[in-house]
């Protein structure tokens, strides 16, 4: 994380270091190399985010309970209280003033993140699949089991509603621009929606036979605003172009449902997906070749890529977060500590550290460094001359092979200092 070393953590020392985290065993003990352990919540916690400022981070929890935490004390600033069933979803306002928690029994509510007080609360009208905040305006998306998306603004807490689906919401995301969103569905439908006039711009459902023809459970929009992933049930992805509303191609490679969809942001552009069936596939996205085949032990649950570089993290419940050179295949990190299934997990501004959350109550924060008994990074593999001769199909800019060298070795020969342990009570 931007300004956040290790000093302060050799200030503090490990007098927590017995502290008990609450597992069972659920997955491979393979010893631990986070920078700090959490600990809030008294069951699982499925959920986090980062705000844009990078001050805060916010957790929500199966004991029904959010916390919007300090990333300069790493104790918790506020506990959210007054939600009835499990926190599900999460998010911060572009600005950071607000943060929205949706609980499962559809309820979502909107905070103040100075001092915790509840600003406005909606009611979904059944359960909660996805929210999202706009990227740079104060509007809130969200989706239900009955098929309905509504949108909101904030704290105003003025509400659209949009109809097209006919059943459960399984995903959605605002298209960069913010101009427009789309959403996903279990009747096996793509709509892309207009804010301001609620219209639907394009639908794509089983009726094109390059599309898919089960529920649809991931959606991703590259930067361009054009080009669309969605990821379905029966483990294809397909590629869409919005711009002329035609299914482009369709990549067939996981044996099992496609969890999560992501488009990268370095050139040339890469796509990556993950599955059930614990593979992780890269693909080019301008001639659609597959490029890396990587693997859990495990169902994937996300994968995010760097914010300029081709290095792409995922989280599996397998219990760990992995780090990966997106062009070679190569694994240039593990984050391990958890003891059972990794739930979902944030990533800094510079790509350095890695915030997760787990069915095992704990949160843990890992920062990335060159070496340690789970770096699995080559240095030589990161020489601008092997990286351009493997990337010479794709690209002859080194420029970011630079960059990744840089990105690894910036964490230094230091051993990672004993892991800060936060236990609130």
């Amino acid at each position: 994380m931007e300004g956040m070393d290790d000093d302060q953590d050799d200030e503090e020392g490990d007098d927590d270091m017995g502290m008990e985290v609450a597992d069972e065993g659920a997955v491979p003990d393979r010893g631990n190399n986070a920078s700090r352990i959490m600990q809030a919540h008294a069951e699982a916690v499925f959920c986090l985010a980062i705000d844009k400022s990078q001050r805060f981070f916010v957790t929500g929890g199966q004991d029904d309970l959010a916390l919007v935490w300090s990333f300069e004390t790493w104790q918790p600033l506020q506990t959210l209280k007054g939600h009835k069933d499990s926190v599900t979803a999460v998010g911060f306002s572009p600005d950071s003033a607000y943060v929205a928690t949706g609980a499962m029994d559809g309820e979502i509510k909107i905070w103040n993140v100075n001092d915790g007080e509840e600003v406005v609360s909606f009611d979904c009208g059944d359960d909660l699949k996805w929210l999202q905040w706009h990227p740079s305006a104060k509007f809130l998306l969200a989706g239900n089991a009955a098929g309905a998306v509504m949108m909101w603004s904030v704290p105003g807490g003025s509400m659209s509603y949009f109809s097209g689906h006919t059943d459960a919401i399984t995903e959605g995301c605002w298209l960069p621009s913010g101009r427009g969103f789309l959403t996903t569905a279990e009747d096996g439908t793509l709509i892309q929606w207009s804010p301001k006039t609620q219209d639907i711009v394009s639908k794509y459902d089983g009726r094109d036979n390059m599309f898919h023809q089960c529920p649809i459970s991931a959606v991703a929009c590259h930067e361009d605003n054009t080009l669309v992933a969605t990821g379905g049930a029966e483990g294809a992805v397909k590629l869409i172009n919005l711009k002329n509303n035609r299914v482009l191609f369709s990549f067939e490679n996981h044996g099992d449902n496609v969890e999560t969809v992501a488009f990268s942001h370095s050139k040339p552009s890469l796509l990556a997906t993950g599955g059930l069936d614990g593979k992780i596939f890269i693909y080019t996205v301008d001639h659609h070749e597959l490029r890396q085949t990587l693997e859990h032990e495990g169902p994937v649950v996300k994968v995010l890529w760097h914010p300029t570089l081709p290095v792409l993290y995922s989280c599996s419940v397998d219990g760990t977060i992995r780090v990966w050179d997106g062009r070679t295949g190569e694994q240039l990190h593990m984050c391990v500590g958890h003891r059972n299934h990794v739930l979902d997990f944030d990533i800094s501004r510079d790509g350095f550290g890695i915030l997760s959350v787990s069915e095992d109550t704990t949160i843990m924060y890992f920062q990335i460094r060159s070496s340690g008994s789970h770096s699995r990074a080559n240095k030589n593999a990161f020489k601008t001359s092997t990286m351009r001769k493997s990337w010479a199909s794709v690209s002859r800019d080194v420029t970011h092979t630079w960059n990744l060298r840089r990105f690894m070795n910036a964490g230094g020969n230091k051993t990672p200092t004993p892991n800060q342990q936060t236990k609130v009570v």
